[in-house]
C-alpha cells in the first residue's frame, strides 16, 4: 500500500490455523488523523430522523447504526440481508473503503474492522444505508470490491465488516487498484496486486552451516 511518498508492505506467513506472522510496519499516524466514523454506535440520528420520518428513511437509519457485522462464516445459518441492486442504468454510485487508524494494531490482534461508504446524489453514507430499492451503476472496480464484501458479510451489502487476516487478505485482493482506499480520513492508500519478494541473504558459515 502507499501513502504520498510513504510505502508500506505486508506479507503474511502461515505457520497453522492459530499460528500467523505478519510483518507489517507502519508509522505511527498523526493526531488528526486518527478518526473513523462509527457504525456501532446506538441513537445519534441524522438529521431529519425522528419519530414521524419516512419508514424507509428510519429503516437505512437503522441499518447505518446496526452493529459491526460479523463475516459470512461466522453468521452461517442466519438468513440475508438486504442486498444493493445494481443496474447499468442507475444512479451512479462510487464506494469508498476505510481502514481504522489502528489498521496494524488490528493485524497483530487478528482482527480488523473495515468500513463501506457509498458516495451518491445525496451524499456519503454507510452502505448499509443506502436505498436497497434504488439501482445504483458501479464501475468495474467497485463491482468487484463489492462482490467480495457481500460475499464475506453472507450475501448483504455491509457497511462495515469484522475481519479476520485470512478474510483481509481476500479482501485486499479485490481492492488492488482501487481508487478509493484510506486509512481514516487520511489521503487515499495504493493497495497493488503486485507480489512483493521478501528479501533474504544467507552466508555460509566456515562451520559448514548457513547463518
Amino acid at each position: 500500500m502507499q501513502e504520498g511518498a510513504s510505502s508500506y508492505r505486508a506479507g503474511l506467513v502461515i505457520k497453522g490455523p492459530v499460528d500467523i506472522d505478519n510483518p507489517l510496519h507502519l508509522p505511527r499516524l498523526p493526531r488528526g488523523g486518527h478518526h473513523l466514523r462509527a457504525l456501532g454506535r446506538r441513537g445519534a440520528a441524522p438529521s431529519g430522523t425522528h419519530e414521524g420520518a419516512d419508514p424507509g428513511q428510519r429503516h437505512r437509519h437503522a441499518a447505518a447504526c446496526a452493529p459491526w457485522r460479523q463475516t459470512g462464516r461466522a453468521r452461517a445459518g442466519a438468513p440475508p440481508g438486504p442486498k444493493l441492486k445494481r443496474a447499468a442504468n442507475g444512479e451512479r454510485l462510487e464506494i469508498s473503503v476505510i481502514l481504522p487508524p489502528t489498521f496494524a494494531a488490528g493485524i497483530e490482534r487478528g482482527k480488523v474492522m473495515v468500513t463501506f461508504e457509498g458516495k451518491w446524489s445525496r451524499g456519503r453514507v454507510p452502505l448499509s444505508a443506502l436505498p436497497m430499492n434504488q439501482a445504483f451503476a458501479l464501475s468495474p472496480e467497485d463491482t468487484r470490491l463489492l462482490d467480495k464484501a457481500e460475499e464475506l458479510a453472507g450475501n448483504e451489502t455491509p457497511g462495515g465488516l469484522m475481519l479476520n487476516l485470512v478474510e483481509l487478505t481476500q479482501l485486499l485482493d479485490a481492492l488492488a487498484g482501487h481508487p478509493r482506499v484510506a486509512l481514516g480520513r487520511n489521503p487515499p492508500l495504493v493497495v497493488s496486486a503486485t507480489a512483493w519478494r521478501v528479501p533474504v541473504e544467507a552466508t555460509l558459515e566456515t562451520s559448514g552451516e548457513s547463518g
